[in-house]
């Protein structure tokens, strides 16, 4: 099932509130982004937000359910992204607090799985000593190369 292009543009219009979003085509459908994280997968004419533990429930009272996806051996559940009640679709300004609470869950957990590493938390590297092979005693090196003579 491939997602169209005018459904595509009815949700970029949808999702103007959220801000500046980048729609990628993907596997016959289409992933959403906003501040470089993706927050909507687009399959067919369905829509489904990132969330996470907090949101989930209200996924499930509008009666909702995962993403699915068929391989070759069987059905994938991918259990954060959950499908968006159609009826919001005809509701702007719900769709666009949904939207907004699936960016902020997709940036949750991009920094849970996606740590900051600052120059300070970067284990330096040490030189090694090591035997060179030419004067048969050890040198220090960083490289794999002799340290320069004096």
């Amino acid at each position: 099932m491939t997602t169209e292009a005018g459904f595509i543009a009815l949700l970029e219009d949808l999702l103007a509130p959220v801000g500046p979003i980048r729609v990628k085509r993907m596997f016959g459908g289409a992933g959403i982004y906003a501040e470089g994280v993706m927050f909507a997968i687009v399959a067919g004419e369905r829509v489904y937000f990132k969330t996470d533990e907090a949101g989930t429930a209200a996924f499930e009272d509008a009666g909702m359910g995962p993403f699915t996806y068929t391989t070759k051996s069987g059905t994938g559940v991918l259990k954060s992204f959950w499908q968006v009640p159609d009826l919001l679709v005809d509701e702007p300004d719900e769709f666009a607090v949904w939207a907004t609470r699936a960016v902020s869950a997709a940036r949750r957990g991009h920094k849970i799985n996606q740590p900051s590493l600052k120059s300070a938390d970067v284990p330096q590297r040490k030189p090694r000593e090591r035997l060179s092979p030419s004067k048969g005693h050890r040198c220090k090196t960083t490289s794999g190369r002799r340290s320069p003579r004096a």
